[in-house]
């Protein structure tokens, strides 16, 4: 493959773990604020551990492209270092 197209794939990459980063912060502010005065508590526990399910999910995505986004980041670098060399 040549340099653009992994700077294609990283720049998806990164886009992917940035949205589901900030997506997480945002689910995390409604944690806070999800709670009311009038709630019983067993559907408060319900709806923390559903929000609780889906934040572990996030983190999984998360990671994951976030190391998909460093790892392509090298391949990015190598790849142009080695086609600069070429030229040279």
């Amino acid at each position: 493959m040549d340099l653009t197209t992994w700077i294609v794939l990283w720049v998806a990459a990164t886009a992917i773990a940035v949205v589901l980063g900030y997506y997480r912060m945002t689910l995390g502010l409604h944690d806070e604020m999800g709670m009311r005065l009038g709630m019983d508590q067993s559907q408060f526990y319900q709806k923390q551990q559903s929000l609780q399910r889906r934040m572990t999910q996030l983190d999984r995505y998360g990671i994951t492209f976030t190391v998909a986004s460093a790892i392509l980041a090298l391949v990015v670098v190598l790849a142009w270092a080695l086609e600069s060399a070429g030229k040279g």
